[in-house]
């Protein structure tokens, strides 16, 4: 399979698995899938698109993750994006999970997923 035919596949299936070759792929290509993926409806979708996006060092990947970090309408998305942020920058992280603890919707699982990141177990 041609690279070209195995982006193509990639952009039809917004499995796990696809999502995450995807952010393995170093190729400008990947980085603009996984931006439209970003915007999917499912929210598991676009937290798989956020963490192979975090792999990237492309600016606008960078910036992609930044926003869902503060603009996902989904939690889980928000701590995935914030943790990758946190990887990137610890003080800009910290403050964006820390933050996140405080929610109404933040579940236990979330809060020790961010806890344990803060207390640098991730």
């Amino acid at each position: 399979m041609a690279f070209d035919e195995a982006i193509a596949a990639c952009l039809r299936d917004t499995t796990p698995a696809a999502l995450i070759a995807l952010g393995h792929i170093d190729d400008p290509r990947a980085v603009v899938l996984l931006l439209q993926c970003v915007r999917f409806r499912d929210w598991r979708v676009r937290l798989m698109a956020v963490r192979s996006l975090a792999g990237h060092d492309d600016p606008v990947a960078v910036a992609a993750v930044e926003r869902s970090s503060k603009e996902d309408c989904s939690l889980p998305v928000r701590v995935e994006a914030a943790l990758a942020v946190f990887r990137r920058d610890r003080a800009r992280g910290k403050t964006l999970l820390t933050s996140m603890l405080a929610h109404p919707h933040v579940t236990p699982s979330l809060s020790a997923l961010i806890n344990g990141a803060l207390r640098g177990e991730t």
